[in-house]
């Protein structure tokens, strides 16, 4: 039996091993390791599988090997504008705070009886009270891959966060709110913005996690330590999320 399996994204997985013309391995074995090392610090990952997930986390290790030979994989998140020749894929040991959603309050989303979202905050000693300048970035991974969009940036009225309570409702991804209760014009902490729309907080965990970037902004504000700051948010999709209990 597995303990403590990681999330896995199964439909991410496939489809970007099938992008990237990856092969099967061709042997199969029950523990598989990779690494990551570039100019970033070396992540080393050992997944142990059995025999109905194999296929599975092979294609994953394919795909790693991969993104990481074409440069696609960051070993931190952007602090500041993420631009659009910054790697798809990123790589994070952090920790994050999970968020539960439950199917009274979630929208029509196929095969989903619950939802969950993992929230980490921005690295603190990089906010900025600066006008203009918008440093420090929250993230929001969802178990789940709601579209398969290309990574898109600031869309005024639709703050990362406001994208996360789409998904929550089953809308467009990209709705706007033009009053941006989950935004701009509210200085309360991401989880207590989530929790204002259904979400119950569950508590915090030491992930790792790879995931695919698919929409950030400049547009999150929040209090800490009694001062205001704007600051940016990104939403991910990820392949996988390993909590350590």
């Amino acid at each position: 039996m597995l303990k403590n399996l990681p999330y896995l994204n199964p439909d991410e997985i496939n489809f970007y091993y099938d992008q990237l013309n990856l092969e099967e391995l061709e042997q199969v074995q029950t523990k598989k390791t990779f690494e990551i090392s570039f100019a970033g610090p070396k992540f080393s990952k050992t997944f142990e599988t059995d025999k109905k997930n194999i296929s599975v986390y092979k294609k994953l290790d394919s795909i790693i090997e991969g993104l990481s030979y074409h440069n696609q994989i960051a070993t931190s998140r952007p602090i500041s504008d993420i631009n659009w020749d910054s790697p798809g894929f990123v790589f994070e040991n952090v920790k994050a705070t999970k968020v539960f959603f439950p199917k009274s309050v979630i929208g029509e989303i196929y095969g989903l009886n619950h939802l969950v979202v993992w929230v980490a905050n921005p690295d603190y000693s990089t906010l900025s009270t600066e006008r203009w300048q918008f440093t420090g970035t929250f993230l929001y991974l969802i178990e789940t891959a709601y579209d398969k969009g290309a990574y898109q940036t600031t869309l005024s009225g639709c703050s990362a966060l406001q994208a996360v309570s789409n998904i929550v409702k089953g809308e467009n991804i990209l709705k706007k709110n033009w009053d941006e209760p989950l935004g701009r014009n509210n200085n309360k902490h991401p989880l207590q913005k989530l929790e204002s729309i259904g979400g119950i907080v569950i508590g915090d965990r030491q992930i790792e996690t790879i995931y695919r970037k698919r929409y950030s902004t400049d547009e999150q504000c929040f209090t800490y330590e009694g001062v205001e700051y704007r600051c940016n948010d990104l939403l991910g999709y990820p392949l996988f999320i390993d909590a350590k209990y």
